[in-house]
């Protein structure tokens, strides 16, 4: 699993890298005096006013993206299977957003996180790649997280953690600010809707290993059963147990799906999520 913009823990593109705003002309008719023949004429698109650095912006996403990779518009057109025009409106700022199947195509061709592309949220780069595709930022500024496998982590009722090949990258300075270590970082998809709408299904959280002693309403990696939980940890008055415990809780208002449970005696807490698009 950039703010990465400028929430902490992601790459960036830096300022100066961002291209100017490309018209694409398209063509419309137009009669020509005396000769009744329709004559092309290049019509220029209306650009909406934004500021270039704003990357919630979605058509400064795809240039930083389109910069990164060296892409042109034509080029994405083709990728995304659309006419170079619609390229164009994306580009423009009348594009408020993508979808569907654009959004997946041009998350492919231009090697970009969905998520990030989509909303402006989470890291840019969907996994490490070297650090090669960010121009002229210097690698000993930026450290590679693991990303925990949790399939494979906890087959047959126990827990080895295993690791993909990708890394993310965030940048040290981000990880000093929330206190951790490199050695104890790690990265992994949120499991379930249980966390929603603080932590969407499927996106990426960072997980300080080291810190696996709970703290009043943080929220942490648990394991428990052979599953993998992100769960809210809330010091709660028990009637039963006649004192305060530990309980287990989701941040989605649907109790019915999501109820409070007591944290079991025999659960392990992998570590503290400090990170998802932002601090926590």
């Amino acid at each position: 699993m950039e703010t990465m913009g400028q929430d902490a823990g992601a790459a960036v593109v830096p300022g100066g890298l961002m291209a100017s705003d490309d018209q694409m002309s398209v063509w419309g008719e137009e009669t020509v005096p005396g000769s009744g023949v329709p004559e092309k004429k290049p019509a220029v698109e209306e650009v909406v006013a934004y500021d270039p650095n704003d990357m919630t912006v979605l058509a400064v996403r795809l240039k930083a993206a389109m910069v990164k990779t060296g892409m042109t518009q034509a080029q994405l057109a083709r990728a995304c299977g659309v006419k170079p025009p619609s390229v164009s409106g994306w580009l423009n700022g009348k594009a408020k957003y993508l979808k569907g199947q654009n959004l997946l195509a041009a998350a492919k061709a231009l090697n970009v996180s969905q998520d990030w592309l989509a909303t402006g949220e989470g890291a840019m780069l969907p996994y490490d790649d070297g650090l090669t595709a960010i121009p002229n930022l210097p690698s000993n500024e930026f450290v590679q997280v693991p990303i925990l496998n949790t399939r494979q982590s906890v087959l047959d009722d126990r827990f080895e953690e295993h690791l993909y090949e990708e890394k993310m990258v965030f940048r040290k300075a981000d990880l000093m600010a929330m206190k951790v270590s490199v050695r104890f970082a790690r990265v992994l998809a949120v499991p379930d809707g249980c966390m929603e709408p603080t932590l969407r299904q499927g996106g990426f959280v960072l997980v300080n290993t080291e810190d696996t002693v709970p703290q009043d309403t943080k929220v942490y990696t648990v394991y428990y059963n052979g599953q993998m939980f992100l769960r809210r940890l809330v010091l709660d008055f028990s009637d039963v147990a006649g004192e305060r415990v530990w309980v287990m809780r989701c941040d989605n208002p649907d109790r019915q799906h999501y109820p409070d449970r007591r944290l079991p005696p025999d659960a392990a807490i992998f570590g503290q999520v400090v990170w998802s698009g932002g601090m926590l």
